[in-house]
């Protein structure tokens, strides 16, 4: 069997699997008994925002902006990462616009549309209070030493004569008004973005995330919040919304107890729909002139395990490496590294493909000498099979001796390709869910992460793979060898609009091996 054939079996399963996990994603859905919740965030439809209501916090990686109804986060922006390679407008996370709103809220019962006047400010620091009934409420939000980590505090002091029985809460809140479906299938939780990834994009996991003591990382779709979501207890933990290369994420503090709940409405027919993810605090009893405060974090950036691991345990495993999480995490590991000393992406995955070229030799070497001796017995085994064409079993147990006798492995020269596949896989996932490859440039390519828009690199594959199958002993007679030239062709047109960093790697791979394949030919062919 050639080289190439076992390549085009590798290719298709590599899509094979690509495409099973894809499914898996899109249906799994789990059955629930539909819970209301004890509190919720009672905004039932899109109300206006009072832009000079609105005051913002800076710092070097992210803008906060937030409103004073109710002190709510309304929009978020990130300073080093822009929406398109066009770089004039920063990515945001959180905003609102005239058909949608999406915030993240924190605080304590009934204060979410309370009016709160500033009572300090400086670039980043911003402190609120409002008082209801004699109870004050003061919010303040400063930033960590983490990137793009808002950190925010919540206190309740009771001025009146009698007991106060409060919880406190965070939400993740996201709210659409539009005439078209808003289902669990099409929802964002922000605004409303095309899939402009091309007819063979797999789109990387968007949802709702939760971390529990017994198991750090669970996901939960939002088709499973619309059928109902059952509340769970949790000690510290996290919970988020998360998209490709971004998520929003709540930290409460690492031992308060809460209790998470998700929920979505409809609008019975109405324009608008509303989800609901929170964290519901126990019932605190607040005594006369006693004062209770909580602190937690807002995490609202890229996902860069580096970052998201120094928060808090389990948040790194938002990073959606699908099955081979973990080989794809140790490569991108090993990309880290290269691209500390060459910085830039592009080479590193020349790099990172030549290293595993280097690993898998002695192997190609072995399934080269395997294809040498294949071609060197083929006229023994078409006489067998001219021979005995009318007893398989015989036939079969002679060729058998034959591979026996010359100890030949009949599937050798695929072994290499197969071993190859869970590296391709992984780095695959790498390149479309790696927010530092999102935008990187390489010579004529303005993002490795998208497919190449000259499609110069899957054209040059093609050829560079023409001219590998020209170089490979195979044990293919005429009629089957001209049946393969239509793999070439197959490969350039799949790889046109997978990402241009893997184009890059397959190109980089077909290169390398038509040169180690030039040079067994030159030591075995003599």
């Amino acid at each position: 069997m050639s080289n190439i054939k076992g390549f085009l079996y590798v290719t298709l399963g590599v899509l094979g699997l690509l495409l099973v996990q894809f499914w898996f994603q899109q249906s799994a859905l789990t059955t629930t008994v539909k819970a209301q919740p004890p509190h919720h965030i009672e905004q039932s439809e899109l109300s206006p925002i009072n832009k000079n209501g609105l005051v913002s916090i800076e710092n070097d990686t992210i803008k906060v902006t937030i409103d004073s109804i109710g002190g709510k986060v309304v929009k978020t922006e990130l300073k080093s990462f822009y929406r398109t390679i066009k770089q004039k407008e920063f990515v945001e996370l959180f905003g609102f616009g005239k058909t949608f709103q999406y915030f993240a809220l924190s605080g304590y019962q009934g204060d979410e549309a309370l009016k709160f006047s500033i009572t300090k400010q400086t670039k980043d620091v911003l402190e609120i209070s409002a008082k209801q009934d004699n109870m004050v409420h003061v919010k303040r939000f400063d930033f960590s030493d983490t990137p793009y980590t808002i950190k925010q505090t919540n206190s309740l002091r009771n001025e009146s004569f009698n007991k106060k029985d409060v919880r406190s809460y965070t939400a993740l809140l996201s709210m659409h008004e539009s005439a078209e479906d808003t289902s669990a299938k099409k929802f964002h939780p922000g605004e409303i973005q095309s899939n402009n990834g091309g007819w063979l994009a797999i789109p990387t996991y968007a949802g709702a995330s939760y971390f529990t003591e017994d198991k750090p990382f669970t996901k939960l779709t939002y088709a499973e919040i619309q059928k109902g979501f059952q509340p769970k207890k949790i000690v510290g933990g996290w919970f988020a919304l998360q998209t490709r290369y971004f998520l929003n994420a709540w930290i409460p503090y690492a031992n308060s107890t809460n209790t998470l709940q998700a929920f979505w409405d409809d609008g019975n027919g109405v324009s608008t729909s509303k989800m609901v993810l929170q964290m519901i605090g126990p019932s605190i009893s607040v005594n006369p002139d006693q004062q209770i405060e909580t602190i937690q974090q807002l995490y609202s950036g890229p996902e860069i395990e580096d970052i998201l691991h120094s928060i808090t345990p389990g948040l790194d495993l938002t990073i959606d490496y699908g099955w081979l999480w973990l080989l794809s995490h140790w490569m991108f590991w090993l990309m880290e590294q290269f691209h500390t000393v060459v910085q830039n992406w592009g080479i590193t995955i020349i790099l990172i493909t030549a290293l595993i070229k280097v690993v898998f030799y002695s192997m190609s070497e072995k399934a080269y000498i395997s294809g040498l001796k294949m071609k060197k017995i083929q006229p023994r085994i078409k006489n067998i099979q001219e021979k005995f064409k009318d007893d398989p079993d015989s036939k079969n147990k002679a060729i058998l001796e034959i591979y026996q006798k010359e100890k030949i492995n009949p599937v050798g020269g695929c072994l290499p390709l197969f071993i190859q596949l869970p590296f391709l896989v992984a780095l695959y996932w790498v390149l479309i869910e790696s927010v530092q490859l999102r935008h990187a440039s390489f010579l004529w390519i303005p993002d490795l992460a998208s497919y190449d828009p000259l499609y110069i690199l899957p054209v040059t594959l093609g050829l560079g793979m023409f001219l590998q199958q020209k170089m490979t002993p195979t044990a293919l007679d005429p009629a089957q060898e001209k049946a393969m030239l239509v793999v070439p062709f197959m490969m350039t047109f799949l790889f046109s609009r997978f990402p241009s960093g893997l184009a890059l790697y397959m190109l980089t791979n077909a290169f390398l091996t038509a040169l180690q394949q030039w040079f067994f030919s030159k030591k075995y062919n003599k």
